[in-house]
């Protein structure tokens, strides 16, 4: 199977200023001075320590409560995500160029046919699929996180230029001609089925992965996105993988001897 994906991110930024804040201290460096202030003013500077002391503390406290109040707000400030899962049509191709010999070797190269597969006729597919995923996201200040959100998952799956291959050598043979391509055709209406089936699962698992992804606060933002991005590509894959193997079952359900049988007593002169 054949893959393609593409990323776009969509940013929606808001910032926030930054207060630049100068602490300045004076002092008598002469003898008489540093000794003035030593002795002379012993309790006012214990009482200038636990002013100090008490304004830290209550900064310390100031910067853990709007975290933690950032932290909701960044769970109440978006809306749920847009899911789509696009089935983008196809159309189905007619080959009549390739001889019994030249769809041999392509029948070679799939290893889901099975070993008995006529050669007189061919259907290929590839699949094909592209993901989409956009954020909201706002960067934080001092006192509040940056915060990321899934705002919209796209898949779109088709096929890449299936085709139906009918060896030339048929040209002279037009009942096993129509015969095999009945077959063949048997093959695509598989694939129409499944990419059904493709796009009701990955609907359902993507439903499941979007909604354990709640907004969330976030160190780096570049670093979250490409995190989810991750993920996002690694459940697509895990449920084209599911595709594959479903595919496999159902296309070789088709190639069995009772098959090949039916075509040549359809064509009992050919």
């Amino acid at each position: 199977m054949a893959y393609s994906s593409f990323h776009k991110l969509k940013l929606r930024q808001r910032f926030s200023h930054r207060p630049l804040v100068t602490n300045r201290a004076t002092s008598d460096t002469s003898p008489k001075g540093m000794r003035w202030v030593t002795q002379g003013a012993g309790k006012g500077l214990l009482r200038k320590l636990f002013w100090v002391a008490t304004l830290l503390l209550g900064m310390l406290a100031g910067l853990s409560a709007p975290w933690q109040t950032a932290q909701a707000a960044c769970q109440r400030s978006t809306t749920p995500p847009e899911l789509e899962v696009n089935i983008v049509p196809w159309q189905i191709r007619y080959d009549y160029t390739r001889s019994q010999a030249e769809l041999s070797a392509l029948v070679e190269r799939h290893s889901w046919l099975s070993a008995g597969h006529s050669a007189r006729g061919l259907y290929q597919a590839e699949l094909m699929h592209r993901y989409l995923i956009e954020f909201d996201e706002e960067v934080g200040g001092w006192t509040s996180p940056n915060c990321l959100a899934v705002s919209r998952v796209a898949v779109d799956l088709t096929y890449f230029q299936p085709t139906i291959f009918l060896a030339k050598e048929l040209a002279w043979a037009r009942c096993v001609a129509i015969e095999v391509r009945k077959h063949e055709q048997k093959h695509a209406r598989v694939d129409r089925d499944m990419m059904d089936w493709l796009g009701q699962l990955m609907r359902g698992e993507l439903v499941k992965w979007v909604g354990i992804r709640a907004p969330t606060a976030v160190d780096d933002l570049e670093t979250a996105k490409a995190r989810h991005d991750a993920e996002l590509k690694t459940k697509i894959e895990q449920v084209i993988n599911l595709y594959v193997s479903e595919r496999n079952k159902r296309q070789l359900a088709i190639d069995t001897p009772e098959e090949y049988a039916r075509i040549d007593a359809a064509c009992p002169h050919n």
